[in-house]
């Protein structure tokens, strides 16, 4: 019985390949023939082809993909072949035409199309054909992808086609489609003359973008907010609106008693999504606290807007992804930067909620591949070095592989598909999320030669190298600007903190803001205070490096966020320094002020903080055994001037380092401290 099974399926086997043959000869009576004989038309058959440098097997294709031809195309199509069949990587006969349209294959394109051919797939490939066939596909229906866009990338004309298809084929007023072409190409002042003209901002194009989408798609954010202001204008909110706006938090709180906080803008957003979408994060804060609901669509519009800091905001405000988790998943993972997947995991988004995902980018991609398998990346740093670290502890100097090509021998460890990349597919950076040691990733591969092979490596760099690497990355997306910027700091701490020098000094920070403190390494001299570096740090490798530095010789210092003064106090004495030059300096048995006078420790009798009633003029003087006063560190104060608005609870805040300083004077003086502020 099996035997008999066998042979049927190897008759009817022979008999589609007797069809694909007879097509791909264009023999029209033997296709009729392999039909009336009872081969399959819509069986995907691989047909082995021979040129003069070996056999090259295609993919099984049905019979219609086979065809090069117009009337063994209709044959088939009047036969029964499904016009919209796919191979086994997803592409059609109307695909493979264009794909050869260079061949000869006009006829046949412009036959499965008038035949009802999905044009939208074959969009992709059609760069090869022209102006021509690009717009004949458009024409025929076809829908403008985001892989569509980026195979013409290296094509402006195409692109700007593309780009521009779904406004010139919309079904709006000529106005209203030259706004739109004006504020996707960021004319700012062609936008305001045809707002005046009355067109609208918010009429859509044929795949639903109005002119604010436009702009916002091509960065241009100030159009974007000029026309989101006309569209407000006449608005039943129009005055929330205004507001949210110009992340006015005042006016927020003055109208919100007396406007709908969920009503939509024209655009079709509440005022909470519209802060998000322009990165108003005190009117978020505001709407928030005036009442206004946290509903995840405020999430989706943060991440459509790659606004990161909003959406952590809006985390921190109270938001949660109980809701829309397929949506939040799929925009996420459309945007450039991956940094907003990585924070919705983070927070416990379900990528389960979707399995057809298109990512914008391999990290991305990457992400969701160890998400699905159970590996979330560290919120920050678990690991202070790579030798502690369980991902890098068993990598050598140089991991890699070398290998034949098509063999699968001596990969890389499993462990590197959970570090997060940078650059380009064949070379660019790698991170270990757990111990930040940055890797080079480099591949070389020979194009499938018989006799070649493939090789693929991972080299440990030092955070310079490493900084090297990200600056010649010519691609600035917004997770490789915050990885430059971040990497840049930890650089110029780590080089400032390598070699201890005269005058260097360190400067704890005392406030923890999530977990992290603030340590900076300042330069102090003739030529004043100066800020070489510094880090933020998360509390306990905090208090671990300053008792290193301490211990290297980089002695203690202390500021203030509202000063300009540096101050180390040290066994025998004070210092300060402000960013011109030292303006105090006590030491032993005497000290010494900054226009040279000197005071003997014994002539002093207090030590006094102090402020003049207008609040500009104070800081810390010295009452002397005469009875006389004289000033010690003292500031003008900027913020105190010609602001009438200025109050004493502004002047106790910004002051506080009189107290502090003051009493550190005045205990190298072994006297009292007065406070008088």
């Amino acid at each position: 019985m099996a035997d008999t099974v066998c042979a049927v399926k190897a008759d009817k086997k022979k008999k589609n390949l007797r069809l694909c043959e007879a097509v791909v000869a264009d023999d029209l009576g033997g296709v009729r023939a392999a039909l009336a004989d009872g081969a399959d038309i819509n069986a995907r058959v691989r047909i082995e082809r021979f040129y003069k440098f070996g056999p090259l097997a295609y993919p099984p294709l049905a019979a219609l993909a086979w065809a090069g031809s117009v009337p063994m195309a209709e044959l088939l199509l009047d036969a029964g072949a499904k016009i919209d069949a796919t191979d086994e990587h997803g592409c059609t006969a109307l695909y493979r035409a264009v794909l050869s349209s260079r061949s000869g294959r006009m006829p046949l394109i412009e036959l499965l199309l008038r035949r009802g051919a999905n044009p939208t797939p074959a969009l992709v490939v059609a760069r090869g054909g022209g102006a021509e066939l690009v717009q004949r596909l458009l024409d025929a229906g076809a829908k403008v992808t985001p892989a569509a866009l980026d195979s013409v990338s290296h094509s402006p004309e195409l692109r700007a086609l593309l780009e521009q298809w779904p406004i010139r084929s919309a079904t709006a007023s000529d106005g209203d489609k030259q706004l739109m072409l004006a504020a996707r190409a960021g004319a700012l002042d062609t936008v305001t003359a045809l707002l005046g003209q009355g067109a609208s901002a918010v009429t859509r194009d044929a795949d639903g973008s109005t002119a604010i989408d436009h702009a916002l798609q091509t960065g241009h954010s100030e159009v974007a907010l000029v026309l989101e202001r006309a569209a407000a204008s006449g608005h039943a909110q129009e005055e929330l609106l205004l507001a949210t706006l110009r992340d006015s938090a005042f006016r927020i709180s003055l109208v919100a008693a007396r406007s709908d906080l969920e009503a939509r803008s024209a655009g079709g957003l509440t005022p909470l999504m519209l802060a998000a979408r322009y990165r108003r994060h005190a009117a978020m804060r505001e709407l928030v606290a005036s009442g206004a609901k946290l509903t995840p669509g405020a999430l989706v519009v943060a991440i459509a807007a790659g606004n990161l800091e909003g959406l952590r905001l809006l985390f921190d405000l109270g938001a949660t992804i109980a809701a829309e988790q397929a949506t939040l998943l799929q925009v996420a993972c459309q945007q450039p930067d991956s940094d907003l997947l990585k924070e919705l995991l983070l927070r416990g988004l379900d990528t389960a909620q979707s399995q057809d995902l298109v990512c914008a980018s391999t990290e991305s991609a990457r992400l969701v591949r160890n998400a699905r398998a159970g590996r979330l990346p560290p919120a920050r740093p678990t690991a202070a070095s790579w030798q502690d670290c369980p991902l890098c502890r068993d990598l050598g100097t140089v991991t890699g592989w070398h290998c034949r090509t098509y063999e699968s021998v001596g990969q890389l460890p499993a462990v590197t598909e959970q570090f997060e990349t940078f650059g380009f597919e064949h070379n660019g950076l790698w991170k270990c999320p757990h111990c930040c040691t940055y890797y080079e990733y480099t591949r070389e591969h020979d194009n499938a030669m018989i006799d070649g092979y493939d090789c693929e490596y991972l080299t440990r760099l030092s955070n310079a190298k490493a900084l090297e690497s990200l600056r010649a990355m010519p691609a600035r997306r917004p997770q490789l600007e915050r990885e430059l910027a971040a990497l840049e700091l930890r650089v110029k701490f780590d080089e400032a903190a390598a070699v201890p020098a005269a005058g260097k000094v360190q400067i704890p920070g005392s406030e923890v803001k999530d977990g992290k403190r603030l340590l900076m390494i300042y330069s102090l001299g003739s030529d004043g205070a100066k800020q070489l570096a510094y880090r933020n740090l998360p509390e306990a490798e905090h208090d671990a490096l300053v008792a290193t530095l301490k211990a290297r010789g980089f002695p203690v210092a202390e500021t203030d966020f509202f000063c300009d003064f540096v101050w180390v106090c040290r066994a025998d004495g004070v210092d300060v320094y402000d960013r011109k030059g030292k303006v105090f300096d006590a030491t032993g048995e005497q000290a010494t002020l900054e226009d040279g006078r000197v005071f003997a420790r014994a002539d002093l009798a207090r030590v006094i903080a102090f402020a003049e009633e207008d609040y500009i003029y104070r800081g810390i003087k010295a009452a002397l055994q005469s009875g006389k006063e004289v000033a010690l560190v003292t500031e003008a104060a900027g913020s105190a001037m010609g602001d009438f608005t200025y109050t004493r609870n502004e002047l106790l805040w910004e002051t506080g380092w009189c107290t502090t300083l003051g009493v550190a004077i005045a205990r190298w003086a072994g006297i009292p401290f007065v406070n008088l502020i």
